[in-house]
């Protein structure tokens, strides 16, 4: 006879989900990226900000923005979950996106092309910091 009254079932691990998510995400943002730099000039006078908010460049800043919250779930999730890969890994990649982040920030202050470079490079750092966690974490899928 059964027990009807089990536990809980154990939560599957939700950190390779999110590391592909988080890879998914910035693959988006990547094509958002080069999107914004074919298809948008910022204006030479007037409100920066402004001219960022629509188009390529407001769904670009959005999109950074949801990755920098999604960053920093995984390194919530790979702190509770105690698995020592994805906690360097989620690190690493949160330092990418925040570093980022304030790349593409500076970039629409001052349109410089090295800022870019630097946001690109940035987010290089997070798509391997995610790939490492997939390829070696602890709950990676088999």
């Amino acid at each position: 006879m059964s027990n009807p009254v089990a536990g809980p079932k154990p939560r599957k691990n939700l950190l390779p989900l999110h590391g592909f998510l988080s890879i998914a995400l910035l693959t988006v943002q990547f094509l958002l990226g080069v999107g914004t730099t074919l298809f948008f000039e910022f204006p030479e006078a007037g409100s920066r900000w402004a001219a960022a908010s629509g188009g390529w460049a407001g769904a670009h800043v959005i999109a950074g923005t949801l990755l920098l919250l999604l960053a920093i779930w995984v390194v919530v999730l790979a702190f509770r979950s105690k698995a020592g890969v994805w906690k360097v890994a989620s690190i690493v990649g949160l330092v990418g996106i925040v570093a980022a982040w304030l790349f593409g920030y500076s970039f629409v202050e001052k349109d410089n092309d090295v800022v870019s470079y630097l946001m690109t490079c940035s987010m290089g750092l997070a798509y391997l910091a995610y790939g490492y966690g997939l390829w070696k974490g602890e709950n990676s899928p088999s």
